[in-house]
This record gives C-alpha cells, structure tokens and sequence, in this order.
C-alpha cells in the first residue's frame, strides 16, 4: 500500500529554524494541522478517551482542567516552533469531527537522536483506516519537505493494529526493544525508500542483478556445455541485458550482471544458462542497486 498523497501549505524545509505555524496537511478524508490555543476543547476530549490513551502509561495525557490543557498545548506549540516536529491533530474533511493526533516527535535510541512516528485515535474512530491515511501523509512530510534521512516508529507486542499499519506504509523491521519496560517492535522507513515508492523508474533505471554461479562438486563441465553457455550470454547481450560476466580468480565459481524487470525475471535468466539447466552449476540472484544522485548512497 502506498503512503497517502498528501497536499502540503505554509511549509517550511530546514529542520533547524523556526517554522511558519500554518501547517495544513491534506489527505482525501483528512486534515492534520497544527495545535492552537482554541485546541483547549479538543486536548480535553482526548485526555478522557479510553481509545487514545490504551496504549500509554497510565495518567500520561491526564490534566486537571482548562488551563493544564492549555500548558500542554504550547509545549507542543514550542517543539513544533523549534523543529516543526510534534503530534498534529486529525479532524475528517468534510465533518470536521475530531479524530485523534499523528504526527514525529525527537526519540533517543541507543545514544542517537531520531525521529519518531505515532499516531492516537480516538476509541469511536478506530478501523477505519484514518490512522494509515494520516501517518503516510506525515512521513511524506518528514522526508519530502523536512528532507529526515529517516524515521522510526515501533508498536507495542500487544497492538497487532498499529504493527499492520508499519508494515502498510512499507516500514522495515529493525528489531524487538525495551521501550517504557515494555517489549515493542521496532521499525524504520528512509528518505530511499519514498524515493523508490514515488519513483519506481528511477530505481528500476539503477538497479542490476548479480547471478552468482557456483560450480557443483565432481561435476565436469564439457566443452559443449561451455558452448552453449557462451551462446547464452551472447543472446543476452544482443538484447541489451548483459552488462558484465567473468569468473573469479580466488573461487570456482563466476558472475553474470543483467539488467531484467524485477528479481522473477533474473531468475529466469539464471534458470536458462546451459550451466545450470545442465546442473554442472548452481545459482544464486542478488539485487544489486547501483550507487548514484537519486539514491545518494554515496552521500
């Protein structure tokens, strides 16, 4: 599933300055803003609801009255003034109804600083998709317009729900960590990643695959066999999809480097090569993504 498109006003790029305090991001049901005082009603709403709150430590968003609400608020106000990061509030489009938060706030993992992606509803608008909707326009934010390298997110063993929405929005498992004494899954997305997402040519444009071919123990290869397989490479490089062969010095095994449409069709290719059809050779595809502007692997 692709991240939700998203329109994005009075935005500003750079992470370090003080941010325009009119951002407005739209989805097709959803608009996600910033906090405002007059927020006082809705910061109360969510501090009671049972939904918001499941999955928090006990009292976390809890606040005495009017005026406590409004202290929370310019907190959020401030992080969101420093780095244009902090929780936005979610209201459907067309009713305007209060829908919960979503939004990256700083998050120290293991030393480092990240950014970390979350989401709360409430109780009465959970299943319904708002919370996908909502976090894919965000991080189109994080990493399109705040130029983030990347964001985390992670979600509790005991919230199936948000663990399924991660892997929606195309988040990579890192690993299980210990997050308010509690195990949480632990995930990552890269400014890569959307790029290939809203880019697809440009990947497939530098993307290789490497056919591994190893020699299979007390099998003789014939001259015939040899043949054929040179053959194979020549028909592949008639159509423009070889792009490099040879065999290792160091190891009885070689390489094959083909351009093809996705990882099913190299398989193909390897599949077909008189060494393997024949069984005197073993393979083995790697996808090999070629360093360059678009993916700035280099840096």
């Amino acid at each position: 599933m692709a991240m939700a498109d998203a329109k994005f006003s009075d935005v500003e790029p750079p992470l370090g300055g003080r941010m325009d305090k009119n951002i407005r991001l739209e989805t097709e049901r959803l608009i996600i803003r910033e906090w405002r005082e007059s927020d006082v009603g809705h910061y109360l709403t969510l501090s009671k609801d049972v939904g918001y709150s499941v999955f928090s430590l006990p009292g976390q968003f809890l606040v005495k009255d009017e005026t406590e609400a409004l202290e929370r608020i310019k907190q959020r106000q401030s992080q969101f003034d420093q780095r244009g990061l902090g929780k936005f509030l979610i209201f459907h489009k067309s009713t305007e109804e209060f829908i919960g938060t979503c939004g990256m706030e700083p998050y120290k993992l293991d030393g480092q600083d990240e950014v970390e992606l979350g989401y709360r509803l409430l109780l009465k608008q959970w299943g319904k998709g708002y919370a996908t909707e909502a976090a894919g326009a965000v991080l189109q934010y994080g990493l399109s317009q705040l130029k983030l390298p990347r964001v985390i997110a992670f979600a509790i063993l005991q919230n199936p729900q948000s663990l399924k929405i991660l892997e929606k929005l195309r988040f990579r498992f890192l690993k299980i960590f210990e997050h308010a004494g509690l195990p949480h899954k632990l995930y990552e997305i890269t400014a890569t990643d959307l790029a290939k997402e809203q880019h697809p040519e440009k990947t497939l444009e530098h993307t290789r695959y490497a056919i591994i071919l190893d020699k299979v123990p007390n099998k003789e290869t014939s001259r015939e066999t040899i043949q054929r397989h040179i053959e194979h490479l020549r028909k592949l490089e008639q159509e423009g999809r070889l792009v490099l062969c040879g065999p290792f010095t160091d190891h009885a095994s070689g390489m094959v480097v083909v351009k093809a449409k996705n990882k099913d069709e190299a398989i193909a290719i390897a599949k077909a090569d008189p060494f393997v059809a024949e069984g005197v050779r073993t393979q083995e595809v790697r996808t090999w993504l070629l360093a360059c502007a678009d993916n700035n692997y280099l840096g």
